[in-house]
């Protein structure tokens, strides 16, 4: 992120007297707190790996005869990641700049990664409809998919009866909606089957004016909770 640094790598790596043929841009950091606790600063401390580091090297690629380009973002920008505004927002603009990329006839993948285990910073991140990937496995993708023709991809360990029973609107977003199509319903139990048809069933209406004052907050405390659970994509207990 900091000015000649990228330069200073291209020159570093054309010193072996072969041409620089690939860039991995992997460079980040989490933010914290919600979006009223942000701040200008805390902003720009994310953002600056992650979208500064990204134009930088970029800029210093940019007339050079590249098989590949990969941009190491977030599957927080497929799934979203409550606390994270900063760090979703940054890895958003990265896939953007990959998209610029590939529509300027550069070579160009961003790649969604969610959880790994063991190694990097995204072990400390916790999305609750993913299940962690081994280095492993996560090596095995990028060998796949590094000089591809895909611009944007996801690869992470989805647990689509988590997704499908925290949010219910999972089942209408674009590729995850044909995901759940092909889903084993049988995978999925009675109950939370029918939290999921109707989200408002999972807690019963009350009649209000047979409750006592102390009943009536307790109640709107379980509906405040279920609502705030299925719009953070949380467990209702977290």
């Amino acid at each position: 992120a900091s000015p000649g640094v990228a330069d200073r790598l291209v020159a570093a790596a054309e010193e072996t007297g072969r041409p620089l043929r690939g860039v991995v841009h992997a460079a980040g950091v989490t933010g914290e707190g919600l979006v009223t606790a942000l701040t200008r600063e805390g902003m720009e401390r994310v953002w600056a790996p992650k979208v500064a580091g990204a134009v930088r090297l970029h800029a210093a690629t940019a007339a050079r005869q590249l098989d590949w380009w990969v941009g190491f973002s977030s599957m927080a920008t497929l799934l979203g990641l409550p606390g994270q505004l900063a760090y979703t927002t940054g890895n958003a603009w990265l896939d953007g700049l990959v998209e610029w990329r590939r529509a300027s006839g550069l070579p160009a993948t961003a790649i969604n990664w969610g959880q790994w285990s063991d190694v990097g910073m995204s072990r400390a991140l916790t999305y609750s409809v993913l299940d962690p990937i081994s280095p492993e496995e996560g090596i095995e993708a990028l060998q796949a998919l590094v000089g591809g023709p895909l611009n944007r991809v996801g690869v992470g360990r989805l647990r689509l009866d988590r997704a499908i029973a925290a949010t219910p609107e999972f089942r209408e977003l674009g590729y995850f909606k044909k995901v759940v199509a092909e889903f084993d319903s049988t995978s999925v139990s009675v109950q939370d089957r029918s939290s999921v048809d109707d989200p408002d069933r999972a807690v019963s209406v009350p009649d209000w004016s047979q409750l006592s004052a102390g009943d009536r907050l307790s109640e709107l405390q379980i509906r405040l909770r279920t609502t705030l659970a299925r719009e953070l994509r949380m467990s209702a207990s977290a």
